[in-house]
């Protein structure tokens, strides 16, 4: 609590012109710095103080370089080149996509026959329920997937999310980022397909 200047033998608390005499001023001022330090705490780990919202300063620092990232990817998005041929195709993929009921939908992609980790690993990366560049941009990268999966070398990578491609060892996230969200996939995706049957084991 504040400090309380009233009663005998204490300094006024007021001067003479009804203004804070010096001592009480220095007395507000050191107690509300305290207060001030009491509200704004460091951390256990010492990992920053306190943000307006809760978080701390480095909590707020990953959720900012997060979502950082989330509108990097919204942009290479936006900025795509779409074919005449792939916007046929995903306009009416599209459509077809938000007739179905929240169960089908959510088995829709499951219909392209790729891997799990494959799926999961495009949906992280354009998530079809944000808009229709999103749910066209899961559609290229299917498409380039299943060309991947025409190769049996390429099997390793798709199903277990790393491995070696033109030579080099690679995750699947970054060759899809690198070498496929600009580009026209080989083939349009096919969602008539069945999932395959037993997957490789990671080593």
């Amino acid at each position: 609590q504040l400090p309380r200047f009233a009663g005998a033998g204490m300094t006024p608390a007021l001067s003479a012109g009804g203004k804070p005499s010096a001592l009480v001023a220095a007395a507000l001022g050191e107690a509300l710095a305290q207060a001030e330090d009491r509200l704004a705490p460091s951390t256990a780990a010492g990992n920053g103080r306190i943000s307006p919202s809760g978080a701390t300063t480095s909590q707020s620092m990953r959720r900012d370089s997060s979502s950082g990232g989330s509108s990097a990817m919204g942009a290479v998005i936006s900025a795509a080149d779409w074919s005449k041929g792939e916007k046929v195709a995903y306009e009416r993929l599209y459509s077809e996509y938000q007739a179905q009921s929240p169960t089908a939908a959510g088995r829709f992609f499951d219909r392209s026959g790729l891997p799990e980790r494959a799926l999961s690993t495009i949906l992280a990366l354009a998530a079809p329920d944000a808009g229709p560049q999103e749910f066209w941009m899961c559609c290229r990268l299917i498409g380039h997937c299943q060309a991947l999966q025409g190769k049996e070398r390429n099997r390793v990578l798709l199903e277990t999310g790393s491995g070696d491609i033109a030579g080099e060892t690679k995750m699947l996230d970054a060759y899809l980022r690198e070498r496929c969200m600009h580009r026209l996939p080989p083939q349009l995706p096919n969602f008539r397909r069945r999932p395959l049957a037993a997957p490789v084991s990671a080593t």
